[in-house]
């Protein structure tokens, strides 16, 4: 499940960041460069959510 939480939260994020954060790209890569740190508080702080078809 985390894996399937993770490869759709990943592309979701870069589209946002695409449109929304352009100007910030420091930030940006910033977050890139800190992945893994961050992507363990994500697991550690929210639940992927369920969605019934």
């Amino acid at each position: 499940m985390r894996a399937f939480y993770l490869d759709f939260y990943l592309p979701f994020s870069s589209q946002l960041c695409q449109k929304f954060c352009q100007k910030r790209i420091s930030s940006v890569m910033f977050f890139l460069e800190h992945r893994h740190h961050n992507l363990s508080l994500l697991s550690q702080n929210y639940k992927p959510i369920r969605v019934n078809d």
